[in-house]
């Protein structure tokens, strides 16, 4: 039966989800999709609201993280600065761009934002690394080669910032 109950959850909620995500009311279409699985789970399977919501959220949930854990990583402006815009890239250090990385993209990086030294040394040489957090860009968004990954992807579903990812942000910039 929770097989049955899973490819019905599925075939109840990936339509409306898969149309959700490119929509603009991402919540709402959301919202609707949990609310018909719901309906339908209830008339079905005979469970409980709160049963059919906690297995429905988790399909939903699961189908937003699968929608967007592959795409990749844009970081957004913050602010104007000068004749552009400063893009950050969050606190997460695993993103954040060297000053030629920055500057294949447009970009400068912003020296007085937060930034990492490394300094590796050989037998006969020193090499310094520096990442940069932020950068001035000319345009509002800066796509990354980097996916998503499925950990940010869940805490943007799960804070429901991903209508501005989907919608505004194109898939290629």
């Amino acid at each position: 039966m929770l097989s049955r109950l899973a490819s019905q959850i599925a075939a109840t909620a990936f339509p409306v989800m898969a149309a959700a995500l490119i929509a603009p009311e991402y919540a709402q279409a959301q919202n609707a999709a949990i609310l018909a699985c719901v309906k339908t789970m209830q008339a079905e399977f005979k469970v409980s609201g709160d049963t059919a919501f906690a297995e429905c959220n988790k399909k939903t949930l699961a189908e937003c993280i699968k929608a967007i854990s592959d795409r990749n990583y844009v970081g957004e402006s913050i602010r104007p600065e000068g004749s552009g815009y400063l893009i950050d890239l969050g606190s997460n250090e695993t993103r954040w761009l060297e000053g030629g990385a920055w500057k294949s993209l447009g970009c400068t990086p912003h020296v007085p934002g937060p930034q990492r030294i490394v300094q590796t040394m050989s037998s006969w040489n020193t090499n310094k690394h520096q990442w940069f957090r932020q950068a001035v860009c000319p345009q509002k968004f800066v796509e990354l080669d980097q996916p998503i990954g499925a950990s940010d992807a869940k805490l943007m579903c799960e804070t429901d910032s991903v209508p501005k990812r989907l919608v505004e942000i194109p898939k290629k910039l």
